[in-house]
Formats: C-alpha cells, structure tokens, sequence
C-alpha cells in the first residue's frame, strides 16, 4: 500500500510539474497535428511550446523510437523541465516525458475499457460489481512501475481509482 501511495504521489507531482512550467520552444513540428478546434484528446500544456523535431535530441528521438514504435502524429513540446512528445498509437493518445537530460520519466497512454489488461478490468468489475462503467483510464508507466488511473461511472457517483500491483485505491468520489 505504500508503494501505491509513493507511486500515485510521484506521478501526480511530475504531472503538477509539467503543467506548472514556462514556455521555452516556438516552433512546431506540424501547423496543427491534432487539429485542436475538433480534437476532444488536445492537451497541449499550459506553460509549453511546440517545438520542431530537429530541436528534439537525437537521444530522445532514439529512445522515442524504440518504445513508441508506430506511434504517429508526433507532436513535441518544450518545457523548463524537459521535452513532452505528444503521439497517437493504435487508437489512443499517449504523452513521453523526458527531462532535461534526456532520461525518460514516464509515459502515459490513454484508454478505453476494451484497450485494458483483462486482470485490471476483471479487479474493477469484481470490487465494484459488473454494473459498473469504465469510462476512461491511463495507463502509466515509469521506468520501475506501471500503474492505471481509471475512472468508474455506476447509478449514484463517478470515481477516480488508482490501480498498482493487484490493489485498487480510491482517489476521488463525485456525487451524480
């Protein structure tokens, strides 16, 4: 359970850290790669900038490559802390971060129910019952963990759950 805690805590402050940051970058990749007026999954950061690929280092676009394989629609941002690469894979929008070194930190995906590990949908439905709706999830991985966010809908409430090693913990509950 610690372990949970020490996970959820360290991703909520790189997160916190990401959108609390100053633009550095002035240039993009692509004029709109996601077209933002339409796009429901546009997260370009308050506080960053979209940068050109060549500004991007060639340790990053490397390790990019490797983990990202078919990634498309690429879209790199700059912060003070490091680089965010913005990507779609196989029908969802994941974010890679990077520090300023060029060391990877994490990379979230976006999901739906369907795009889940069977074990983490089979823990959600038997803790909350099979009336439960998965409606949207993150599957985040770090360089030493891999954990979900994933957020549940039933008659009465929607609820943030984290979801690491086996156990589920509550984060958020919102009366309907």
């Amino acid at each position: 359970m610690k372990k949970n805690v020490f996970v959820f805590v360290s991703a909520m402050l790189i997160i916190t850290t990401i959108n609390a940051q100053k633009t550095m970058g002035v240039v993009a990749e692509n004029n709109n790669p996601y077209n933002a007026a339409s796009d429901p999954f546009n997260t370009i950061y308050p506080g960053t900038a979209a940068i050109n690929v060549s500004l991007v280092s060639s340790k990053i676009q490397k390790e990019f490559s490797k983990y990202c394989k078919g990634a498309q629609n690429i879209y790199w941002e700059m912060m003070n802390e490091g680089i965010i690469a913005n990507y779609r894979a196989g029908g969802q929008k994941g974010r890679r971060f990077y520090n300023r070194k060029g060391n990877f930190i994490c990379n979230i995906l976006s999901c739906e129910e369907n795009q889940l590990p069977a074990d983490i949908t089979g823990i959600i439905k038997r803790t909350y019952s099979q009336q439960c709706k998965i409606i949207a999830a993150e599957d985040i991985k770090t360089a030493v963990r891999q954990f979900y966010f994933i957020y549940i809908k039933n008659k009465t409430c929607v609820m943030k759950l984290s979801v690491c090693d086996g156990e589920i913990e509550e984060l958020q509950v919102y009366s309907n």
